[in-house]
C-alpha cells in the first residue's frame, strides 16, 4: 500500500518542498481560517469538531476539504460513546430468551450487541485519528516534520556578512 503522503504544508515547513513533487490536486493548507461544523451535528459533536479543527489549524495543516473527515471522526466517536454507555448500563452480557424446536423458552446469557458496535466504532475512529494525526505515533511524526524547520537553521549564519 505504501506510505501516507506528506502534506505539502508540512514539506514547506521542513524546507523540503520541491515544485516537481508538490501535489497538483491538493488544496493549500492555510491554517488561518475557522472550519465550521455541519449544522446537523449534535452539540457534543460540534464541540469535538471545533476542538479537532483548532488543533489542525494550530498545526497549519487544515484545509476546507477536511470538513468531511472531521465530521466522520466526531460522529464515530459519538457512536462509540453511545455504545459504551449502553454496555455500562446493561452489562457486557445480557439475558436473551430463545425457543427450542418444540417452542419451549430458554433463558441464555449472550454478549451485549452494543459490544460489537463499540468495537466497530472504535476501529473506525482509530483509523481516522491516524489520518488526522491524532494518534500518538501520527502526532509525533507530524510534529517532528514541522519542528525540523526550526532545527535546520544554520548556527553560523549570524557570523556571515
Amino acid at each position: 500500500m505504501g506510505r501516507n503522503k506528506i502534506p505539502d504544508e508540512v514539506k514547506k515547513r521542513r524546507g523540503t518542498l520541491q515544485p516537481c513533487r508538490a501535489s497538483k490536486s491538493s488544496l493549500p493548507a492555510t491554517g488561518d481560517f475557522e472550519l465550521k461544523p455541519p449544522a446537523w451535528l449534535t452539540k457534543p459533536e460540534k464541540k469535538a469538531f471545533k476542538v479537532a479543527a483548532d488543533i489542525l489549524s494550530a498545526w497549519g495543516i487544515l484545509t476546507p476539504a477536511d470538513e468531511g473527515v472531521l465530521t466522520m471522526y466526531v460522529v464515530s466517536l459519538a457512536r462509540w460513546k453511545e455504545a459504551e454507555e449502553h454496555i455500562r448500563a446493561e452489562g457486557m452480557f445480557v439475558s436473551t430468551m430463545i425457543f427450542d424446536k418444540k417452542g419451549n423458552p430458554h433463558l441464555i446469557e449472550a454478549e451485549n450487541p452494543w459490544y460489537a458496535k463499540s468495537i466497530d466504532q472504535m476501529k473506525a475512529s482509530l483509523k481516522i485519528q491516524q489520518q488526522l494525526g491524532f494518534s500518538p505515533n501520527a502526532r509525533a511524526k507530524i510534529l517532528s516534520m514541522i519542528s525540523k524547520d526550526e532545527e535546520e537553521k544554520d548556527d553560523f549564519s549570524e557570523f556571515e556578512q
